[in-house]
């Protein structure tokens, strides 16, 4: 049967794949809530539309296939397909710290859309995302970090220095990310942005994307946590969970603005080390 014409396509109320939730009573029958800006309807006609060629060569021969919601968002995010034409030029490297902890699985296999905060050459987006393959349903990980390291990784006399892999002194930890993914055979479930925190926050609250768990593990001083768990505590879903790294001693700007942050929503903050957490209520 052929393709229903345009106009009578946007009379229809599509099926929601799963942005931020809204109010306005449009049906979408997915737990309970409403979403709004990127719908398809039971056949995706609608997302295949959306999505256009460049979404569609998620589908060719011999690539994994992106679910209609990681298919969609990477669409709404770059526009085309960012893992089309890459090859990797270098071995993976998915080194990291405190990528495996029990509680990244714990809500993690309801989750459909998952912000990895702060996510260095992918290891702890890699653990989010295969517990999204797990469970076969349709989900994605926004994996958001500048890939230029901090300041213990761009000075050469620093203890991270030789971590990072460059040429002609740009760091490539994206170029590293994008590697690891593909070898790991997670490009149909991770979205990766290459964007500052703050301006990573402010894309996704324009595009009114919203997630159902979010990892924070970016920058350790005082100011720049304490503005990252306010931008993204924003962005999850009530009844979502929010989860941060590196609660010790050893960082005291991630311990102040928790607590401070904790306090001011009035919640009781979980520590399993190095872990924390705060579970939004619903």
């Amino acid at each position: 049967m052929a393709d229903p014409p345009a106009r009578s396509g946007q009379r229809r109320r599509d099926r929601v794949l799963g942005i931020l939730p809204v109010t306005d009573g449009i049906s979408g029958g997915i737990s309970n809530r409403s979403w709004s800006l990127i719908t398809s309807s039971p056949s995706l006609h609608g997302v295949d539309h959306l999505a256009g060629k460049c979404c569609h060569g998620l589908l060719l021969k011999g690539r994994l296939i992106m679910g209609a919601l990681a298919r969609a968002l990477m669409e709404k995010i770059h526009g085309c397909d960012i893992y089309a034409g890459f090859v990797p030029i270098m071995a993976p490297d998915l080194q990291g710290w405190n990528s495996g902890h029990p509680w990244l699985s714990d809500p993690a296999p309801t989750a459909r859309v998952i912000l990895d905060v702060g996510t260095w050459k992918g290891r702890s987006t890699a653990f989010l995302a295969n517990a999204i393959k797990q469970r076969q349903q349709d989900g994605c990980v926004i994996s958001i970090d500048t890939f230029l390291g901090s300041i213990e990784h761009v000075l050469p006399d620093g203890p991270f220095f030789t971590a990072i892999p460059r040429r002609h002194g740009m760091p490539m930890l994206y170029e590293q990310f994008l590697t690891n993914m593909v070898t790991n055979g997670l490009t149909d479930i991770v979205i990766p942005v290459a964007l500052p925190t703050h301006i990573a926050a402010e894309m996704l609250r324009h595009f009114r994307i919203s997630a159902d768990l979010v990892h924070i593990d970016a920058a350790h001083d005082y100011l720049s946590v304490q503005r990252d768990v306010h931008a993204y505590w924003d962005l999850l879903h009530l009844g979502g969970v929010l989860i941060g790294d590196d609660y010790d001693a050893a960082f005291p700007g991630v311990v102040k603005a928790a607590d401070e942050f904790a306090a001011e929503m009035g919640l009781t903050i979980a520590v399993s080390w190095p872990k924390w957490r705060l579970d939004k209520p619903a």
